[in-house]
């Protein structure tokens, strides 16, 4: 009996050393599997646009608002090649809405900015398959907060309308006070020839849009029509770079680099409005949301980065094709920049 309680104090212990391992590379073996799964899963989407939820949301007024995003599908973001990411995805402001892309598709589409890929990888077709999305989520203002989102799927909306067209591009605009989603569609007639066609689609009403449109068939917008594309000409936008605040690609919003983080602590938007610059400083964006046609609104907005009693014109050259006597000219105020600018669509 000494010798089994014996045998036992040394096999036991052993056992439980021996499972441990086994359990252990079991694991390994199990997560390393896993892992190698959920890379080859990921990696079939080429096109990817991760979708976001509002974390925080910060209003200067009711024309404009700062917002905090947060990516919701971890797993994707975590396998999905960093190529495949298409930093060009939509989300973009309205003066009622808030515009946001997310799309997980198996070939490519040609979207703002990228670069035409080979035959094979485009993507030509408007139905979903197994793990793929594309929609956009629509968040509309009520007067200093914003609703819970209203979801567009982008193919099952050209499935109902152009049956044998497929999307391949997407953005928002404004007319007459109404706002449209517009997407873009084609249409494979035989090799090398393709008809296009634009889906207007009324976010107010939720259904398809039929606006004026001019000679060529697209709808007519001013040339004027993003709030921040006045400043584009001038070599504002790029002082304002230097100084680390970044226009968006479509002129619609504001954020700041590493360099403006830096270098804001003295900026009037920091004093004024510490929740929304909280915001910014998290890597979010302001988003504005006025009549596109108020500059003078843009400007106000503007001139909160920079410290109180300076100008952000100050310094500013307006190029000669932009000015009201074809001379270039180098200001130090709004209010000067407004006597020489060509306010194009703008009064």
């Amino acid at each position: 009996m000494a010798k089994f309680k014996r045998y036992w104090k040394v096999v036991l212990p052993l056992s439980i050393v021996l499972l441990a391992i086994g359990l252990y590379f079991g694991t390994e073996r199990y997560q390393a599997y896993k892992e190698k799964e959920a890379k080859e899963y990921y990696g079939k989407f080429l096109s990817y646009v991760p979708p976001q939820k509002i974390k925080r949301a910060e209003f200067l007024d009711d024309q404009s608002v700062a917002i905090d995003w947060e990516n919701t599908d971890k797993e994707a973001d975590r396998y999905i090649p960093v190529k495949n990411i298409d930093s060009h995805g939509l989300t973009a402001s309205l003066s009622d809405y808030i515009v946001t892309e997310q799309r997980r598709l198996k070939g490519k589409v040609l979207s703002f900015g990228m670069t035409k890929e080979t035959s094979s990888t485009i993507r030509v077709r408007n139905t979903l398959e197994k793990g793929e999305y594309w929609s956009v989520k629509v968040y509309k203002k009520r007067g200093e907060k914003l609703s819970s989102p209203t979801e567009i799927n982008i193919p099952k909306i050209v499935r109902e309308y152009k049956p044998d067209y497929s999307p391949y591009d997407i953005q928002v605009r404004e007319k007459d006070g109404k706002s449209y989603l517009e997407i873009y569609t084609q249409k494979f007639l035989k090799v090398n020839k393709k008809e296009y066609s634009t889906i207007y689609f009324d976010l107010e009403k939720q259904t398809i849009a039929e606006p004026s449109v001019d000679s060529d068939g697209e709808i007519e917008f001013s040339k004027r029509e993003l709030r921040l594309s006045n400043f584009v000409t001038s070599d504002l936008d790029n002082k304002l770079a230097k100084q680390g605040v970044a226009f968006s690609d479509d002129n619609r919003s504001i954020s700041l680099t590493k360099k403006g983080i830096k270098n804001s602590k003295q900026w009037q938007i920091a004093k004024k409005y510490p929740e929304a610059y909280k915001i910014l400083k998290n890597g979010g964006e302001l988003y504005l949301m006025q009549n596109p046609t108020d500059m003078d609104y843009t400007v106000k907005i503007l001139q909160l980065f920079a410290p109180k009693g300076k100008d952000i014109f100050d310094g500013t050259k307006i190029p000669a094709y932009d000015t009201k006597d074809g001379q270039e000219h180098t200001v130090t105020s709004y209010e000067e920049f407004k006597k020489f600018y060509k306010t194009e669509g703008m009064e």
